[in-house]
């Protein structure tokens, strides 16, 4: 059986469209992302739906996020209008544009506005009246599928999150991510023992390695884009191995633009080798199905068969296993995709 854990709330987040290099553009992280996955696989035989109704307690956020980012996320989105100093664009939403990165702009502001920039790195996350709440389910669903891995119900859990979460991190918003949903269902499987998570979206996992840098207790792998060329370019280098309490917990393969599915399944079998040597109790992977050939976002040239193979690697490893809805951008396709990694796993 698979437990498929959805929410609706996280239509009401949904931004218009993203400023890149120069160019307006439609939103790529928009709701049909994640119903197209959940029709898809919501009326296969033996997938049973889960759709949390109580949200994650601030408490439980601020395990995993500093309390005054929290607070700044929920305060903001929740009274738009009441920071604004203007009124709101028709859109209704802020973007950060504003980034305190020099020495002598570095203090942290009253002004809502001003932690707008101060709490971001990129432009790429606006906040609405609806992201909080989108975010605080889509945290809950990640939450929620740890804990049916705990109950171990079922042969497969995938939470479906959205927004996605990889590149929030303790206390920073950015690459359409809010709150840290593979860190928080981390955090609720740290009852099992030490966890161990393979972050297989095209983009490195910046704020899930930020959060766990120094813990040595969780081990925290990444297979994605070189980030000499690709997003998030400061982050996912082969020489990041962990802080000074956590050395060699951390494990990053980069890869160059065009990697095949050849190329992928050999990076796959390292970063298993290296997570089993870690001697995890639990496992929880961010899935981003982007890394597909005709994403329309990203340059990696995985096809079907190459999702079931990795879910197959996955499931020889023999740990209670979550996956955690991250990036994919062929709407049509990221539900089949999903059903190719969850095949491969329960096969």
């Amino acid at each position: 059986m698979i437990q498929l854990i959805y929410a609706s709330q996280h239509q009401l987040h949904d931004p218009p469209t993203e400023y890149a290099q120069g160019d307006m553009m439609p939103y790529p992280e928009m709701p049909a992302r994640a119903d197209q996955i959940y029709h898809h696989l919501a009326g296969q035989a033996g997938v049973e739906v889960i759709e949390p109704h109580t949200p994650l307690s601030l408490e439980s956020l601020m395990a995993v996020h500093d309390e005054g980012f929290v607070e700044f996320l929920r305060e903001i989105s929740t009274n738009l209008e009441q920071y604004w100093h203007s009124p709101l664009p028709d859109h209704g939403y802020l973007y950060p544009e504003v980034f305190p990165a020099r020495r002598h702009m570095n203090r942290l502001r009253d002004s809502m506005v001003g932690q707008l920039g101060y709490y971001t790195f990129d432009v790429f996350a606006p906040i609405g009246k609806g992201t909080w709440q989108a975010a605080l389910y889509s945290a809950t669903v990640a939450a929620t599928g740890a804990a049916q891995v705990l109950e171990g119900q079922a042969s497969a859990v995938y939470a479906l999150c959205r927004p996605p979460g990889h590149h929030a991190g303790y206390d920073f918003v950015g690459g359409y991510c809010y709150l840290n949903n593979a860190a928080l269902a981390v955090n609720r499987l740290r009852e099992l023992g030490r966890v161990a998570i393979i972050d297989i979206d095209y983009h490195h996992g910046n704020g899930t390695q930020h959060i766990f840098w120094d813990d040595p207790d969780v081990f925290t792998g990444s297979l994605h884009a070189d980030p000499t060329f690709e997003y998030p370019y400061y982050s996912g280098f082969a020489d990041e191995i962990g802080g000074s309490e956590a050395i060699h917990a951390t494990h990053n393969i980069p890869l160059p633009l065009g990697t095949d599915g050849s190329t992928y399944r050999q990076a796959v079998h390292e970063m298993i080798e290296k997570a089993a040597a870690f001697e995890p109790s639990a496992l929880v992977i961010p899935v981003g199905l982007d890394t597909f050939e005709d994403d329309p976002n990203c340059h990696f040239g995985l096809q079907l068969d190459d999702y079931v193979y990795i879910g197959k690697a996955i499931a020889e490893m023999g740990l209670p296993t979550l996956f955690v809805q991250e990036g994919g951008y062929n709407v049509e396709a990221n539900g089949l995709l999903a059903e190719k990694l969850l095949e491969g796993f329960l096969s």
